[in-house]
C-alpha cells in the first residue's frame, strides 16, 4: 500500500488505497461497493451530535465474498455536510479498488474486500439524551 496526499478545492485528502483493482465486471463491483457505502453513510450522517459512525458488511461480486466498511464524520457536521463529505470520497476514490482507507478533516471511510478489519459484533444504538450532570455509560462486548 502507498499513501498519497491530495489537495482538492473543498477537502485536503489522505488516502491509503490497496494498489490492486478488481478484475472482472468492475461496474457490478463498483455498484455493490456504492450500495454498502451509501447505506452506511446515511446511517452515520443521521447520527446524533455525539456520534456519526456506521460499520457493516454487504455482498460482493464473484471472486470476493463480502465487502466490509466503516464510515465516520466529525460530530459537529450537519447531516447534509456529512453526506456531502462522504459522497465526495465515495465518488472520487473507490473506483473499483479492492480496498481503500480515505481521510479528510471532517470525514473518513474504509472499505475492504473479504477483509473484516473491525471487531465489534453489534450495531450501535442511537444516542440517548442525558440530563445535565448525569453520566451515560455504554456497555458492549468485543469478540475474541
Amino acid at each position: 500500500m502507498y499513501v498519497s496526499l491530495l489537495r482538492q478545492t473543498h477537502f485536503p485528502v489522505l488516502e491509503a488505497p490497496n494498489p490492486y483493482n478488481t478484475t472482472g465486471d468492475s461496474s457490478e463491483y463498483i455498484g455493490l461497493q456504492g450500495e454498502l457505502l451509501n447505506r452506511l453513510g446515511q446511517v452515520a450522517a443521521a447520527g446524533g451530535s455525539k456520534r456519526k459512525y456506521a460499520q457493516g458488511d454487504g455482498p460482493a461480486c464473484p471472486l470476493y465474498t463480502r465487502f466490509f466498511a466503516s464510515v465516520q464524520c466529525t460530530p459537529e457536521l450537519s447531516e447534509k455536510n456529512c453526506n456531502d463529505c462522504l459522497t465526495y470520497g465515495f465518488e472520487n476514490e473507490t473506483k473499483g479498488r479492492i480496498g481503500i482507507r480515505w481521510f479528510c478533516p471532517s470525514c473518513n471511510f474504509q472499505i475492504e474486500s473479504d477483509l473484516r478489519f473491525f471487531r465489534l459484533e453489534f450495531q450501535y444504538q442511537p444516542d440517548t439524551p442525558t440530563k445535565p450532570g448525569q453520566t451515560k455509560y455504554s456497555a458492549f462486548s468485543v469478540r475474541k
